[in-house]
């Protein structure tokens, strides 16, 4: 997972939008935002008439958030990412690649002219992929979470608990299927989102309980593979394997140095041995012994052919002799 750029708790407080969410999708406006917004779509052939609808949409919000915003002061903070995260949501059908940093800056400089948001600043930016889904994720849970436990507690009515366990169910499946993230970032701010909501969840006790529906999985347990997003230390891990980095670097060095050492310890004497050979008395003493060791070994071969040659020669005069002396045995008879 890369760095986490975005804040993942704007969402704890949803129902406190939920009725300024509806005015996002107003477009009447003035003359004056309706030139603006024209002049933006343009830069973006393929896309001007999207791009001018959604203009109009975030100009016109500003303009109505200073009127109807009943955010309270513990949430105020949290408006500038929920605006930001409402722009990429809608901007998801359109090819959001073609949107460079002009446009972004260009809508945050027009809203801010209208809005009055204390506590946070507007910085309207592209999300990027990722973050965008685990936002959306965290979105879906405390929307689903509102409408289980905000909304009873809003506008009781005699039927309050009738949907409490269809929304309640909803939660428990969005959950479940993205806690399986966690296993190799639990200290990720996704993760640590999830955890928060899973304590809010765990106490909730508008209704009676449900029965029949899964429980929350619990978070992963710590691994030595978790990834830490701080600037503190390093891991332990990334240390072990800087260290055994090291030492196998350490190890080629090494070899390095000994192989060729060897070569040259090897060349050397038998460059040393063929000088004493050749050039030296004990050359010659080493030259005549072989030559007499070869003279001898010589002689003795010969000796032994001469020794088996005769030894057949023999043999084949004893056979023809028997002959003879069988065949006249024959005629005098």
């Amino acid at each position: 997972m890369d760095q986490e750029l975005e804040e993942y708790d704007i969402f704890t407080g949803i129902y406190e939008y939920n009725h300024l969410e509806k005015l996002r999708k107003d477009d009447n406006v003035g003359l004056g935002v309706e030139s603006y917004c024209e002049q933006l779509g343009l830069k973006y052939k393929e896309y001007t008439q999207y791009i001018v609808k959604l203009c109009k949409h975030f100009v016109n919000f500003s303009e109505l958030y200073n009127v109807l915003g009943r955010i309270s002061g513990n949430n105020k903070h949290k408006a500038c990412g929920i605006i930001n995260y409402w722009i990429n949501s809608d901007i998801r059908d359109i090819n959001n690649q073609i949107l460079d940093l002009d446009f972004y800056s260009s809508l945050t400089e027009k809203i801010n002219s209208n809005l009055n948001i204390t506590g946070c600043s507007l910085n309207l930016r592209k999300i990027k992929n990722e973050e965008f889904d685990n936002l959306k994720t965290l979105y879906e849970l405390y929307n689903h979470f509102y409408k289980m436990n905000g909304k009873i507690k809003t506008t009781p009515t005699s039927n309050t608990c009738e949907h409490y366990c269809t929304h309640q169910k909803n939660c428990i499946n969005v959950y479940n299927t993205n806690i399986e993230k966690c296993f190799n970032y639990r200290n990720s701010k996704f993760c640590k989102e999830l955890q928060n909501f899973s304590d809010k969840f765990i106490s909730d006790n508008t209704c009676k309980p449900c029965q029949y529906i899964d429980k929350l999985k619990p978070l992963p347990p710590r691994v030595e593979s978790d990834t830490v997003f701080s600037d503190g230390p390093a891991p332990a891990r990334e240390i072990n394997q800087h260290t055994l980095q090291s030492e196998l670097h350490s190890t080629n060095n090494e070899k390095s140095i000994i192989i060729p050492t060897v070569l040259c310890v090897m060349g050397a004497i038998f460059f040393f041995l063929i000088i004493l050979y050749k050039f030296t008395p004990l050359g010659t003493w080493l030259r005549l012994r072989i030559q007499r060791k070869k003279i001898v070994s010589d002689n003795i071969c010969e000796e032994t052919f001469n020794e088996f040659t005769n030894s057949e020669y023999n043999q084949f005069n004893y056979q023809n002799s028997e002959f003879n002396i069988q065949y006249h045995s024959v005629l005098n008879s």
